[in-house]
């Protein structure tokens, strides 16, 4: 026999289509994440400083800005110039070839280290030297996906400014980016070093070249916590990371930035150290190393139909296509005013594996291994790959591009898809 229950009662009555869009708004929204309100014009974010750090940053496309910030050369001493590209989790590959090419007793001490991204962790610990290639190891090797990131319940994330939180990140960058190791960057800077990390200025639209060592040796109260933000900056992937906040001020006015991965803005920070003068390009014979997280060719995938999928893979086309592009145009001016140019990547005698999920612990220890071999004989090509994606890292580069062919006038300092070398 069936009970009977008053009109109205809650057992009785069934969430109507409308009921549970009302309740799917209501649940997002009260969990909703978006950037906090910011206004200010484009004159003031033209003349926005950091507090206490005027020389903290410039713009990508500025050449006088960097002539300034780059170290005095020294005569008749070469300089060794680093940069390190994006990468995301094959940053293992860095890792490794670090640590293989410390073993090799053939890694100098470096005047320039630049980092993009996943080369912005490193480079750091790659200017500080050897002495710290047990924590780089270990941050490339240890870790798994929830080290990095949390993903966002799929409601919230529609509706939030990014897919995931990166929590797990910052608290990674608080353990192994210590005061002491900043303040160790400061010394480098004091002593004519510099480390540069690239980040794109969202609201500007312009790539954002960080002076490392002139925030750690600003006396700034909160110069570590900034030095650690600007490496997070330069890993926020746009959509998958939320964008950093970074303050600043305009004249007397408080700003807040939105600063995203630097890839977002180019792949590698190319900056050759000595060979950029306020007079011209000089042959200095300074060594130009190029290390770069990923391929440099196309690798052969059946895309699925998904959304992500095909907005994953259409980023890595274009990444990959700017990259490539950034190493043969480093190549052809070096060759041009004297530079030693060397260049290493993840060529196809890597074996990927089975598909895997972003930072997987088991792919990392992988790469990093044979970044370690690489590293261990200093692979490096004398010039960019040809035109083949299966031609390895290591072949001979005699014929692989032609000097001065093509080249402008006047170079660029522009990040995307650029070498950053200027008069």
């Amino acid at each position: 026999m069936a009970h009977w229950r008053p009109r109205g009662d809650p057992a009785m009555t069934r969430p109507t289509g409308k009921t549970w869009l009302l309740t799917l708004i209501v649940v997002a929204t009260s969990g909703c994440v978006s950037l906090p309100l910011r206004d200010y014009s484009e004159r003031e974010q033209a003349i926005a400083e950091i507090a206490d750090i005027p020389d903290a940053r410039f713009w990508a496309d500025d050449p006088a800005a960097f002539i300034k910030a780059r170290p005095a050369p020294t005569p008749g001493k070469s300089q060794a110039m680093l940069a390190i590209s994006g990468g995301s989790d094959d940053g293992a590959y860095g890792a490794g070839f670090l640590n293989g090419w410390s073993q090799s007793g053939k890694r100098p001490e470096f005047t320039v280290v630049t980092g993009v991204s996943t080369g912005a962790l490193l480079a750091p610990f790659a200017l500080l030297g050897e002495r710290y290639d047990d924590r780089i190891k270990a941050a490339y090797t240890t870790i798994s996906q929830r080290d990095i990131y949390h993903r966002r319940p799929a409601p919230l994330a529609l509706l939030s400014t990014s897919v995931a939180t990166t929590e797990p990140l910052w608290e990674l960058l608080n353990h192994y980016v210590t005061d002491a190791v900043i303040d160790e960057v400061a010394a480098a800077h004091r002593a004519g070093r510099r480390l540069f990390v690239g980040t794109a200025n969202l609201d500007a639209q312009r790539g954002v070249v960080w002076n490392m060592g002139a925030i750690a040796t600003s006396g700034a109260a909160d110069r570590y916590r900034l030095f650690r933000r600007v490496l997070l900056a330069s890993s926020a992937v746009p959509a998958l990371f939320p964008p950093v906040i970074i303050d600043a001020r305009a004249g007397g006015k408080p700003i807040r930035e939105a600063h995203v991965d630097g890839a977002t803005a180019g792949s590698l920070l190319v900056v050759p150290p000595g060979v950029v003068t306020t007079s011209g390009i000089a042959s200095t014979g300074a060594e130009l190393y190029l290390l770069v997280n990923g391929a440099l060719g196309g690798d052969f995938k059946i895309v699925k139909g998904g959304i992500l999928s095909i907005a994953g893979r259409a980023f890595t086309l274009a990444t990959t296509s700017a990259v490539r592009e950034q190493t043969a145009t480093a190549y052809l001016w070096a060759k041009r005013y004297g530079a030693h140019y060397h260049l290493t990547y993840i060529d196809s005698t890597f074996e990927h594996g089975p598909p895997h999920k972003p930072f997987d612990t088991a792919y990392m220890n992988r790469l990093y291994e044979f970044g370690l071999r690489a590293g261990r004989a200093s692979r490096w090509a004398l010039a960019p790959p040809s035109g083949d994606p299966a031609a390895p890292a290591n072949g001979d580069p005699a014929d692989q591009a032609t000097p001065n062919a093509g080249l402008p006038e006047r170079p660029s300092l522009a990040m995307p898809g650029r070498a950053l070398v200027g008069r």
